[in-house]
């Protein structure tokens, strides 16, 4: 049995009506019964999408199908099997029709390998697609209607807003949130004043501001807020609009901005003056000039190497300025009292401790097959973790959907959003560490590094450096406390702690 509400099944429940779902599963029990079958597993699906990849449990009904392991299905309408579009129409009429999997209705029972039934079988799921349409259309030119109206269309209200319902008429409208309300007004504030975006955020953070999600500010909320117009008495919808392409075989979706969006005059009363927005809109093009860096290369051989003894931050480099007129080495975390030191000099020691270390020694890599294994297991752990990553998207994908819906409240939405959210960035970020050990992994497969490569050394790039520096170091870390006299550029008054992944025994003399 699968059972799958509509938008209209939605709409009716919360005008008061009966939940969807019961009510169907027990016509389909009845009439299992009244035909003498047992039903043997229900998929019960609560998410609205329109194609089956936003629809997990008939992707394993349609799987099960495919198997031959039902010989019937029974469903309110087969018009709940599939609303997507003609592949995914095709998609369902070829499980059923390659299995020979029966489907029952209240009003009728299709058998897929009969002429008749396969007509009307596809027939109807090209109306169903033509309802969903037109069910779509209606709700867009409502909401495009209400924003035109100056109407709150958005599920979640700006930050210095509250959503209300408006008094003696149809759909919401924003109130200022005092509290929040001054917050707004201070970032304007701030920002028309010649204060940054992120220093803006650790402002915030000194006064113990908290924003709406999270414990921080950061520069994007910051940013977010001050191109946002709703914050003058405006509502704009359809800021962004939702972009549909085929990768791969399958449907992605991307939000790209929309220049015809609705900019339309709010009912809500305004937090800042236009004259202010106006001025920070002017600051904010300024600010954000296109600038094309010339060289994309990797500059720090020491990339990904080095690490902070004092907070285990991995060390960046910082380059010539108007400062010094080398590069630095330094710890990015903010209060670690860890003291910067010249990058050069840094690298010059870790390569005279190679060089000691293996001195005259050929060092070879692991034996070929070890390689080959360890390559394989690490394209095995990246591919779990797109794999990973692409469900969360599609998670979070369905969560919107989800409040859209009703089926979540605002509670329950933000709740899920944020925990999806902290997923994402964990695997992302898993990932990248991952695919930079791949790449390092594949670059020593390519041969043995002999310890008399320190003689040429000096002659190859920061990114030919930085990959034989990771076949030889698992880590370093990186310990100064005490700042260097002035002009004592050549001073090494650092430790550093040098971790090898060669195994001695693939050392030869």
């Amino acid at each position: 049995m699968y059972l799958r509400k509509s938008r209209a099944d939605i709409e009716a429940e919360n005008r008061g009506e009966t939940e969807t779902l019961a009510r169907h599963e027990k016509i389909l029990t009845e009439l299992a019964q009244k035909m003498n079958v047992t039903i043997a597993r229900i998929y019960r699906e609560v998410v609205s999408g329109e194609t089956i990849a936003a629809r997990p449990q008939v992707q394993k009904l349609l799987a099960e199908v495919e198997q031959g392991v039902w010989s019937g299905v029974f469903v309110m309408e087969i018009e709940r099997l599939a609303r997507g579009d003609t592949i995914d129409q095709g998609i369902v009429a070829q499980a059923f029709k390659a299995s020979g999997t029966k489907i029952i209705t209240p009003l009728k029972t299709y058998d897929p390998n009969d002429e008749f039934d396969e007509e009307y079988f596809e027939f109807g799921l090209f109306m169903s697609r033509r309802e969903y349409k037109a069910i779509n259309r209606r709700i867009q030119r409502g909401r495009i209607a209400s924003a035109k109206e100056g109407k709150a269309v958005v599920s979640t209200p700006p930050y210095g807003y509250d959503k209300v319902k408006i008094v003696g008429g149809k759909g919401f409208t924003l109130v200022p949130n005092e509290s929040e309300a001054k917050t707004v007004r201070l970032i304007y504030a701030l920002y028309t004043e010649g204060l940054g975006m992120t220093r803006i955020a650790e402002k915030l953070d000194e006064l113990q501001m908290k924003p709406r999600k999270g414990g921080r500010w950061s520069r994007a909320t910051i940013n977010d807020i001050l191109k946002n117009p709703v914050y003058t008495g405006k509502i704009r919808w359809a800021y962004r609009t939702e972009k549909k392409f085929r990768e791969n075989g399958g449907v992605r979706r991307k939000r790209v901005k929309n220049q015809n969006c609705i900019l339309a005059k709010g009912l809500h009363p305004a937090i800042i003056s236009q004259e202010i927005f106006d001025e920070a809109q002017r600051i904010r093009a300024a600010n954000t000039a296109s600038r094309t860096k010339k060289d994309l290369s990797l500059k720090n051989p020491l990339s990904g190497i080095v690490f902070c003894k004092n907070c285990g931050a991995v060390m960046r480099r910082l380059g010539a300025n108007k400062h010094t007129t080398y590069d630095i080495l330094y710890c990015p975390s903010k209060n670690c009292a860890t003291v910067s030191a010249p990058l050069l000099i840094v690298e010059k020691k870790i390569t005279s401790a190679l060089e000691k270390l293996f001195c005259g020694a050929a060092l070879q890599t692991e034996p070929e097959n070890l390689q080959e294994n360890a390559l394989q297991l690490k394209k095995q752990v990246v591919e779990q973790l797109r794999s990973e990553l692409n469900k969360c998207e599609k998670q979070l994908q369905t969560t919107y959907e989800l409040v859209e819906s009703g089926v979540y409240t605002k509670e329950e939405f933000l709740r899920r959003k944020e925990a999806l959210a902290e997923r994402k960035k964990i695997l992302y970020q898993a990932m990248e560490t991952e695919e930079q050990e791949l790449k390092n992994l594949d670059s020593c497969r390519r041969g043995p590094i002999q310890a008399g490569m320190f003689e040429h050394y000096g002659s190859l790039s920061a990114e030919e450096k930085n990959r034989i520096l990771k076949c030889i170091i698992a880590k370093v870390e990186y310990q100064k406390h005490k700042p260097g006299r002035k002009g004592a550029k050549a001073n090494d008054n650092f430790e550093l702690s040098i971790y090898i992944k060669v195994n001695p025994a693939h050392l030869k003399n």
